[in-house]
C-alpha cells in the first residue's frame, strides 16, 4: 500500500525535527517527492508541500530563523481536525 503524500510529508518533517534527518536529506526528499505535487496530488499535500518548501527557501535566503523554520514545520505537522 502507498503511503498518501500528506502522511509522507509529515512523516518526514517529524524526522527532521527528531533529528533523524538532516535538513539537506529533508529538502532533497521534499523536491523530489512533490517536484510535480500541483499536478497530481490531493490539495492538502500540496499545501503541505508548498508551505514546507517556503519555508525551506526563507530559510535559505536567510528570512527566518532556525527556530522559526523549525516551528513551522511543526504547525505543518499536526494533522488538521475533521470537521
Amino acid at each position: 500500500m502507498t503511503v498518501p503524500l500528506t502522511t509522507a510529508i509529515r512523516g518526514h518533517i517529524a524526522a527532521l525535527l527528531s533529528d533523524q534527518i538532516s535538513l539537506i536529506e529533508f529538502q532533497d526528499w521534499l523536491v523530489g517527492a512533490t517536484w510535480d505535487v500541483g499536478r497530481h496530488a490531493h490539495p492538502e499535500a500540496t499545501d503541505l508541500a508548498y508551505s514546507s518548501q517556503r519555508a525551506l527557501a526563507e530559510l535559505s535566503r536567510g528570512d527566518i530563523s532556525q527556530s522559526t523554520f523549525r516551528k513551522r514545520l511543526r504547525m505543518f505537522a499536526a494533522p488538521v481536525p475533521c470537521r
